[in-house]
């Protein structure tokens, strides 16, 4: 039913440009399911994909006990295909809301899978990391969960590693401030606010000859946690930037604010990187050791949502490249050595730093 919607040929660009809009009521007085739910789907999966395939935007309110309004806006197009983008969005929910004359609701068992799948996936990430997730359905029960065949896989693949890289990036965090080196730096309490409120830029050079290991990789860890990490915890921003073929330069930015704080933040952040950049033997590089642990089950869960749902999830394919390897961390950009720094310096606090 929905397939024959979605195969009817967007009509002709004709009339005026301007913005759509429509709205329906529905009773849900004596409906066997929770009408809002249905339409919202999992996670709102359901009014996702109907907002991507439409071209519209649909709100949904309560204005009565049992009435529930729902609205379409449709951005500024020519008119024929402002009506034609309402008119799908419309046909896609009656065609959830209906009932099937067999008694088999389809869409209820849609709903079921992709809504045990989704908590399953979610216990999963949960006990390996020891933290409680605080997530919410958008429904109490299986029978108000709504999805379709055709977009949803992407949907839930995406949500899916939002929860797992947003669980890894606290976990990534605490096994990292653990190390000894790191609570080190951390003990050490931030200044007095003094000095004028300024920006904060600083920056070094690591020359990649004195170190047995990629010096981006390490900073930067897996799907980018580890620089996530420093910038976190040190309220900074960093940028790697490739000023020749052996040389890395570590750019530091910080935000407006005391000078004796800017100081005191940048001088952390390259105290945590030079942290990283530590040499060890192998069976002593916890920083790596970490790194790979996170790495690999990161792989392991995204090959599992690819399996169940064989999609293209972007940079998934390249997480079981090791971490000496630079493209196994495409998800970072490097900048041109040439490109103008963001912190004018005269308003900035700039630093060449050096131990």
């Amino acid at each position: 039913m929905i397939q024959n919607i979605i195969q009817i040929a967007t009509p002709e660009p004709s009339g005026q440009i301007k913005k759509g809009f429509a709205e329906t009521c529905y009773s849900t007085a004596g409906l066997p399911y929770n009408m809002a739910g249905r339409i919202i789907g999992p996670r709102g999966c359901t009014v996702k994909a109907i907002q991507l395939l439409c071209g519209c935007g649909i709100e949904l309110n309560f204005i009565k006990y049992n009435l529930l309004l729902i609205q379409i806006f449709v951005e500024p197009d020519y008119e024929s295909i402002v009506k034609f983008k309402i008119w799908k969005a419309f046909q896609l929910i009656y065609c959830l809301l209906r009932m099937d004359p067999s008694g088999k609701d389809m869409v209820q068992a849609i709903q079921s899978d992709d809504f045990k799948f989704y908590e399953s996936q979610v216990e999963i990430i949960t006990k390996f990391f020891i933290i409680q997730q605080h997530y919410h359905s958008d429904i109490n029960d299986v029978s108000a969960v709504s999805n379709n065949h055709y977009s949803v896989g992407e949907r839930f693949s995406v949500e899916m590693l939002k929860v797992l890289e947003k669980q890894m990036l606290t976990s990534h965090m605490n096994n990292l401030l653990a190390l000894p080196m790191f609570h080190d730096i951390f003990s050490i309490p931030p200044p007095a606010a003094c000095g004028r409120v300024t920006n904060g830029y600083a920056k070094k050079i690591y020359s990649l000859l004195d170190f047995p290991f990629n010096i981006a990789g390490k900073i930067i860890g897996p799907r980018g946690l580890t620089v996530k990490v420093i910038q976190t915890v040190c309220g900074c921003r960093i940028r790697l930037r490739w000023k020749e073929v052996n040389a890395l330069q570590v750019e530091v930015f910080v935000e407006r604010d005391f000078e004796s704080i800017v100081n005191f933040k940048l001088w952390r952040a390259f105290e945590c990187i030079n942290c990283l950049l530590k040499s060890f033997f192998s069976d002593e590089d916890m920083v790596n050791a970490i790194q790979l642990k996170d790495l690999k089950f990161y792989a392991t869960r995204a090959e599992m949502l690819k399996v169940h749902f064989p999609v293209n999830l972007s940079g998934a394919d390249l997480l079981n490249a090791p971490l000496n390897e630079k493209n196994s961390f495409i998800t970072v950009e490097f900048a041109n050595i040439d490109t103008a720094a963001e912190h004018s310096s005269s308003s900035a606090t700039c630093t060449n730093w050096r131990n």
